[in-house]
Order: C-alpha cells, then sequence, then structure tokens
C-alpha cells in the first residue's frame, strides 16, 4: 500500500496495492451480478403477481419452484418473457458461482489466508465477507482499534453538541460502502448464532420500530403546526390587504386548518 504524505508527515491519502485493488474489483463485480441476478427474480415474481399467481413457499428458482414454474400455464407473452428472465438468472448464477471460485483462489495466497481464516472464526463472517473486510481497510495496522474501524466503516452515530444540550441520530454512513454493508450483514446473521443474540435482535427491531412511530407522529404534528401558523399568517396579510370577503370570520378558517380539515 502506497501513501500519500504531506510536508510535515500526515498521511493525506493512501493507494491500495496491486493485490487489493485486484480483490477489491473481483468482491465488487461479483456484487454487481449478484445484484442483477436479485434483480431478475423481483422481474418473475412481477410478472405471476401482474397475473395474479400466487407461488409456493420456499425458493421459486429450486427445484421445487422450478417444476411450478415450469408447468405454468401462461400468455405468450408471459411464458415468453419467464423464459427469458430464468435463463438470465441462470446464466448469472454460472457467473457467481465462477466468481466466488476466482476469490476462493484468492483467498489461498499467503497475504490473505490467516487473516481471513481468523475472521471466519467470528459468528456470522464467511469467506465473501472475511475478504471485504480485508480489501477494504487494507494495511490492518493503521487502526488502533475497533471503535477506530467503526468510524472508517460510517458506523458510529452521528453526534451534535451545543452547551447543554446533545444529540444523538443514525450512522453517518461514511466510508466504503461495501465494508459497511458485509459488517451489518454480518451482524444480523450472527445475531442468531450468539446465544442471546436472538432476544437482543427483536429488542432492536422493537426499538427501531418505537423510533419510527415516535418520529412519525412528532412529525405529523409539527407539519400540522407549521401549516396552522402558514395559514394564520396568510389570513392575517389577506385581511391587511383588504382581499378577505367582509362575511368571512378569519377565526373560523384558522380553527379549521389547525384542525386538519
Amino acid at each position: 500500500m502506497l501513501k500519500v504524505k504531506d510536508e510535515e508527515g500526515h498521511v493525506l491519502a493512501r493507494i491500495p496495492s496491486e493485490y487489493e485493488f485486484a480483490l477489491g474489483e473481483h468482491l465488487r463485480g461479483r456484487s454487481d451480478f449478484v445484484k442483477t441476478r436479485t434483480m431478475l427474480k423481483n422481474r418473475v415474481h412481477a410478472l405471476l403477481h401482474r397475473r395474479g399467481i400466487l407461488t409456493p413457499g420456499g425458493d421459486l428458482f429450486g427445484k421445487a419452484g422450478r417444476r411450478f414454474l415450469a408447468q405454468l400455464s401462461l400468455d405468450e407473452a408471459g411464458r415468453t418473457l419467464l423464459d427469458r428472465y430464468v435463463a438470465m438468472v441462470d446464466q448469472l448464477g454460472q457467473v457467481v458461482e465462477e466468481s466466488t471460485a476466482s476469490l476462493r483462489a484468492l483467498s489461498r495466497e499467503p497475504r490473505w489466508i490467516r487473516p481471513a481464516s481468523l475472521l471466519q472464526t467470528i459468528p456470522g463472517i464467511g469467506l465473501i465477507t472475511a475478504i471485504t473486510i480485508l480489501a477494504e481497510l487494507g494495511d490492518r495496522t493503521r487502526f488502533p482499534g475497533r471503535a477506530a474501524v467503526a468510524n472508517y466503516a460510517g458506523l458510529v452515530p452521528r453526534q451534535r453538541s451545543s452547551n447543554e444540550k446533545a444529540w444523538s441520530g443514525g450512522i453517518t454512513k461514511r466510508g466504503p460502502c461495501h465494508l459497511r454493508g458485509a459488517l451489518i450483514e454480518a451482524a444480523w446473521i450472527s445475531a442468531a448464532r450468539v446465544p442471546g443474540g436472538a432476544r437482543a435482535e427483536n429488542r432492536t427491531r422493537t426499538a427501531v420500530h418505537h423510533r419510527w412511530r415516535e418520529g412519525a407522529a412528532q412529525g405529523g404534528e409539527q407539519s400540522l403546526r407549521r401549516q396552522g401558523r402558514g395559514a394564520t399568517g396568510s389570513v392575517a396579510q389577506a385581511g391587511e390587504r383588504g382581499a378577505l370577503p367582509a362575511d368571512e370570520p378569519t377565526g373560523r378558517v384558522s380553527a379549521e386548518v389547525a384542525g386538519g380539515v
């Protein structure tokens, strides 16, 4: 890894090595193939949904799902599109397998095999997640601890403070999005494998849901207040300009707006 420094020796930027760059390119390419395959699978579900066809439980692209798709009685356009979508899904599936094989071969190189093996001992982290973390972090010695890694990945909460007031929001989402996505996915997977993780996951989901409901309620109340203030101010300005009719009392208009009518 090359480092760009200023006159005082401070690191301004880092340039990944040839090995890190190649590994990152393979990972991003595989991620694009997986996303495209998922998009095509969603197109198949949408095609069936437009025709009012309910799909069986389980994987629609497994053995049972493939038999279901082959036996469907569809119109000419639907059958043609369905066959093309399925063919593209199969083709991309083969490409994903080839990309995974290339990543497995790269992970066996001496510079990756030991750290990748250590990372895979953590619940929720497999081969792809492990080498994604290694490729995105680069030189791991530049991070003094896990807090620095979390900050680099954009997983720390936003914080603002003024005098005695402090505000904490969602994560900053700064840094490499691939690294952040890999760590978040690993955390959700590990929640079901670590003792007590499922309960912690349920508590987290419940807390997020309550925060969302409270925020939506507060946002609605604030919106109504803004509308009421704006409408009341407009009515007052219109009255000053003489734009209101003589038989339209301003009190009734303000009450209706404030009441959400």
